[in-house]
């Protein structure tokens, strides 16, 4: 786990370019960390990434276990070395997402992806720490919204 403030991690996401990075499977649907930690590296070429999303910018958090998403999460840490947070996917019911969000701390990523107000129309997504899952919703810190 990075040493940056929810609020810190924020507002590295802001000043340039997101990477949802696809997950990479085999033929019988198990991770692949070689290529995925290859592409993850790739894509860090790019100077302007801010922020990586692993296990879940794509949609892929639900139909991973959670413990596929920890391995991923771990990936994608390992991959990015701290040259950019790591935003780790959580989700499927409250419980679930608790333990994903715990894993996600385990593995070292910066942050969990907020953005469930996005559908209700509150605005852009923040990023939380791992520590912050299932915390009343008002404790937790805010990007604010983009112009």
């Amino acid at each position: 786990m990075s040493n940056l403030s929810p609020q810190e991690t924020a507002k590295i996401l802001a000043g340039g370019l997101l990477s949802f990075p696809v997950t990479h499977f085999d033929a019988q649907l198990r991770f692949q960390e070689g290529p995925y930690r290859e592409h993850c590296d790739w894509l860090l070429s790019f100077g302007r990434l801010t922020g990586l999303f692993c296990a879940g910018g794509t949609g892929e958090v639900f139909s991973l276990t959670p413990d596929e998403v920890f391995q991923v999460t771990k990936a994608a840490v390992a991959a990015t070395k701290g040259r950019t947070p790591v935003i780790a996917g959580a989700g499927y019911g409250t419980a679930i997402a608790v333990e994903m969000a715990k894993n996600a701390e385990k593995a070292g990523a910066d942050g969990l992806p907020d953005g469930a107000h996005e559908h209700i129309g509150r605005g852009h997504g923040s990023a939380l720490s791992p520590a912050d899952a299932g915390s009343p919703r008002g404790d937790r810190p805010r990007r604010p919204p983009r112009p």
